[in-house]
C-alpha cells in the first residue's frame, strides 16, 4: 500500500507551485525559517503581530516533517508528535499552533494542478461458446435460450 504523504525538504516546498513569484518564496522562506517579523501578514491580523512572531519563531525547532498531501493540493508540516503545525497552499499560508487562521497570503493565489487522463476502464468480456457473441450481463446467450 503507497503511503499518502510526500515527504518534502524545505527546499521543495519552495518550489512546490511553480507559480509562485520570488516575493511569495521569500515569504514562505522566512516563514520556513521562523523569521516572523520580516512576513507581511494578513492586514487584519495587525494586532495579532507580537504573538505570530513569536509563535514563527519557534516553528524550526518544532517541524519535523514536511509533506504534500496525495491530492497535491496542500504541504503540511507536523511536530515530532505529528500535530498539525500549519498547511501551506498554492495561495496561502494556514497557521495552527493556537493560532488556527489563514496568516498570509501570496501574491500568486491560484495555480493548475496537473492531473491524470481518465483512461477507460477495460470490462472484461466473454463470448458464448457456440454463438461466438458477446454475452450480455445475465451471462446467457440470447441465442441459446
Amino acid at each position: 500500500m503507497s503511503s499518502p504523504r510526500t515527504i518534502l525538504s524545505r527546499f521543495d516546498v519552495l518550489e512546490w507551485n511553480p507559480r509562485w513569484q520570488e516575493s511569495d518564496r521569500g515569504q514562505l522562506k522566512a516563514f520556513l525559517e521562523g523569521q516572523g517579523k520580516t512576513l507581511t501578514y494578513k492586514p487584519n491580523l495587525a494586532h495579532l503581530r507580537p504573538r505570530l512572531d513569536a509563535v514563527i519563531a519557534t516553528i524550526p525547532d518544532q517541524l519535523d516533517t514536511i509533506y504534500r498531501t496525495r491530492s497535491n493540493g496542500s504541504v503540511k508540516g507536523l511536530d515530532a508528535n505529528r500535530k498539525r503545525l500549519f498547511d501551506i497552499r498554492p495561495g496561502a499560508i494556514d497557521l495552527g499552533m493556537g493560532i488556527d487562521r489563514t496568516i498570509l497570503e501570496f501574491t500568486t493565489t491560484h495555480w493548475v494542478r496537473g492531473r491524470t487522463p481518465h483512461r477507460p476502464v477495460e470490462v472484461p468480456t466473454t463470448a458464448c461458446p457456440v454463438h461466438n457473441m458477446q454475452l450480455p450481463a445475465t451471462g446467457v446467450c440470447d441465442q441459446c435460450e
